[in-house]
């Protein structure tokens, strides 16, 4: 096997156009694989992005096909190499080993001969299948057991979904062993801010989590169609009361201030992206919400009646009321 020296790479400092950098990186692709015009930009693009990936919330694959054998498909892997962040070239490789090198060092994964893998060990192919099918999202994850061995498993980022009912197995004890691990908890409120059921159900133990210092955060599941409002967990969690007005959490609720960290600054790291997201400062993305009232201080009932009249995004308006363009 030949090695390919992408030759045109410019020293760290000089400051060169992107699309100098695209068209460069195009005619040295095709020097070695034979692509339309068309590919080869496609081509281009994926390489650049992979470089880019921290400003992404979720990745296209690039997959190469063709109708014949030794048509150029390993040859264009051996060609993106030298060029992607974190190129990790193989073939095969273990179940565990995949999913910790991705989990370590978010490689640029240039995976030769996937297809046959599937057919293969099943272990491995599920969790092939299992990376593919969620790693395109930022917050994608792929779970699997990897023997009794020391693993650093403390360096994952793993956690607890606590969606339904159920507070009786919240123990100090069982809270400590979650967190000598290097466990995360995630609480929703799914089942009390939708619930209809006249049967009063109870939970989570929100203010006894939030007392102990294991990593934690709140989140909303989605429906097929679109997010879950959020105001309506917030007041789930600083009131008690589920739809039907009902107590259901006597003791267990969250100031409105704890509530809005962990469902904002403290959910950063679920997703890896505590370095961008979660609080106001330089160097984090500039999105912002303007809403029509003071979480604060408004009365309870009204928690649940919050909304933007202002939108960015990126420092981009997405979104504005007329209330705003009024003014």
């Amino acid at each position: 096997m030949s090695t390919l020296t992408a030759t045109f790479v410019e020293t760290a400092t000089a400051a060169v156009a992107l699309s100098s950098v695209l068209v460069r990186v195009r005619l040295f692709i095709r020097r070695f694989v034979v692509l339309s015009a068309e590919q080869a930009t496609a081509v281009a693009l994926w390489v650049a992005h992979t470089h880019a990936i921290d400003a992404a919330e979720c990745t296209p694959y690039l997959h190469a096909t063709s109708a014949t054998k030794r048509a150029g498909k390993t040859r264009l892997l051996e060609a993106v190499e030298p060029l992607v962040a974190r190129p990790w070239f193989t073939g095969r490789t273990s179940a565990a080993a995949l999913v910790r090198k991705i989990d370590d060092t978010s490689p640029t994964l240039l995976f030769d001969e996937a297809d046959a893998n599937f057919g293969g060990e099943k272990e491995f192919a599920e969790a092939l299948r299992g990376v593919l099918n969620t790693g395109y999202r930022r917050s994608g994850k792929a779970t699997i057991c990897v023997g009794h061995r020391a693993v650093g498993i403390t360096s994952l980022r793993w956690n607890v979904n606590l969606l339904g009912p159920g507070v009786g197995w919240v123990q100090a004890e069982y809270l400590d062993r979650l967190h000598a691990v290097g466990c995360s908890i995630q609480l929703a409120a799914n089942g009390w801010v939708n619930s209809r059921d006249a049967k009063p159900i109870v939970g989570h133990a929100y203010r006894t989590i939030a007392a102990h210092p294991i990593r934690k955060s709140l989140f909303s599941n989605a429906t097929h169609i679109s997010p879950l409002n959020p105001w309506l967990h917030l007041y789930y969690v600083t009131t008690g009361f589920n739809p039907l007005g009902q107590q259901v959490n006597p003791g267990e609720q969250l100031t409105r201030r704890q509530a809005l960290r962990l469902r904002s600054a403290d959910s950063s790291w679920f997703v890896r992206m505590e370095d961008r997201l979660g609080t106001i400062e330089p160097g984090r993305y500039a999105d912002l919400a303007v809403r029509d009232r003071d979480y604060f201080s408004v009365a309870d009932a009204d928690i649940k009646k919050i909304q933007s009249v202002l939108t960015l995004v990126d420092g981009a308006i997405v979104h504005e009321t007329l209330v705003v363009r009024g003014r």
